[in-house]
Parts: structure tokens; sequence; C-alpha cells
């Protein structure tokens, strides 16, 4: 019997740029424990799935649990390709001093289980900025110049398109680069963008069944840095939150109410 792949996942860590080890995380389906195969550079591939909508809950030791719901294909169909960016959790195992960034999100007086949001540095510039006159809604490919400060940037990589309209501002995945400065995104635009626009490298993470959430931020810099928090819904932001965080310590913010 024909052996068929249903889903690939590509899983990095977003904290030293490099691929993720096999012993470190832990995948379920919909409650029911999954053992993948693994492929080396951090691929882990699943095969065989039944068809339709999965849940994938994803355990690590020392990185943030993941829950990721998708829609497998018929058997022999293309296979999806997932790009997992997993950040580190209060367990893991720095090797150097880390900007942290630690509290619980409330909304009404209860806490917000088990809800996204991204974090972006307000004191970087942009790694990207679109290149093409318009982008069209639904669009997995981008023309983007790239910054001479950020030439060497590591993909795949997840980014704001911090557009003038806050409303169609959105979050991406640019995944791969074609010689023609044409780069592919994870997912389909929700907005169209217009030249010029910029792109921000953001950090992806979760809250904790209780509300809390654990968010160490990489890369360099001294004194305060400026951040802000989008908490989203379908990888548009819902509401935000600043910040000033003092670089390579502890921060903590109590309660936010959203």
């Amino acid at each position: 019997m024909q052996t068929c792949i249903s889903i690939v996942f590509k899983a990095y860590d977003s904290f030293q740029n490099k691929a993720v080890e096999p012993s470190l995380l832990t995948f379920f389906i919909d409650g029911i424990l999954k053992k993948p195969v693994y492929k080396p550079d951090g691929y882990f591939v699943f095969t065989d799935l039944p068809e339709g909508p999965a849940e994938f809950q994803i355990y690590s030791p020392i990185y943030v649990s993941q829950c990721i719901n998708v829609n497998i294909p018929t058997a022999g169909q293309e296979y999806i390709v997932r790009h997992l960016v997993m950040n580190p959790s209060a367990s893991y195992p720095f090797i150097s001093a880390a900007t942290i960034l630690s509290g619980t999100f409330c909304r009404g007086g209860a806490p917000c289980a088990n809800i996204g949001f991204y974090i972006i540095r307000r004191d970087k510039t942009e790694i990207f900025k679109i290149s093409q006159q318009k982008t069209e809604t639904g669009s997995r490919t981008l023309k983007l110049f790239v910054s001479a400060s950020t030439s060497l940037v590591t993909l795949p990589v997840t980014c704001l398109i911090d557009d003038k309209s806050p409303k169609n501002r959105e979050f991406c995945t640019v995944v791969t680069h074609a010689e023609d400065d044409s780069f592919t995104l994870e997912d389909g635009l929700r907005f169209s963008h217009s030249r010029a626009t910029g792109l921000l490298k953001s950090f992806y993470f979760t809250t904790s069944g209780d509300g809390s959430f654990f968010a160490a931020i990489s890369g360099t810099g001294s004194g305060k840095i400026p951040v802000e928090l989008h908490i989203v819904k379908d990888n548009v932001a819902f509401a935000v939150r600043s910040f000033e965080l003092l670089s390579q310590k502890e921060n903590r913010a109590g309660t936010i109410n959203i």
C-alpha cells in the first residue's frame, strides 16, 4: 500500500535560528499522541492521516506549546507544509542574558487562555519593504526590497506588515526567496498593501490555560527597548499594548487588560 504524506512541519528555534531536534517536540492530533518521521534540518513528517480538520497540539520541555488547526487534504493530493516558529519557555537553556517579558492577559476580569499574540520591537527598522506597486488580497507572493542592514535575515521569518492604515496591518510568515526578489508567504494576504510598506520582524507567543505568558526576545540592545504586543485573531490584531523593556533583564508586566 502506498504511503502518502499528509503534512510536514518545519520547526526552528526562533532564539538561535536553528533547526529543532526531534527529542524536543511531542505531537498530539485531536488529543491522541502521534509520532512523526523526522528528517534532518527540523522536518517532522506525518503520513496517511484521515482527510478533514485536525488539531495539532505541540508540546516541548523547553519551548512554548502551540496549537495549530489545519484541514488534511485527500490522500495523494498536494500535502501541507507548515513552519513552526518555536519560542523559548521559562525552561529554555539560555546561553546568554535574554530580554524577557512575562505577565497575564485578562478580559472582563477573566484570564485569556490560549490566545495568540505577537511582539514587535519598535526600535528596529523594517527588514523588508514592498517593492511592487500594490499587492493583491489572497496573494502568497510578494516582491520585496531587503534592508541593507538585514541582508542576512534568516528565512522563514514572521513579520508585521506595517500598513499606514492600522486596520489593514497583518502578520505573515515569509518562507522562501526567489532570484527575482519575489518572496513566498505561508498564507495568502488578507489585505492589499501599497509600495514601500515596511515589514517588521515579529515574535509569536501564546498564553497558557491561566492566561499567563513568558516571552523571550532575541536581538542585541541596551537600555530600554520599546515593544508592542499585538493580540490577534486570524493574524489581525484586535488589541495593541505598548511597553518599554529593560534589555537583557526579566520584565514583569503583571495583569494586562484587553
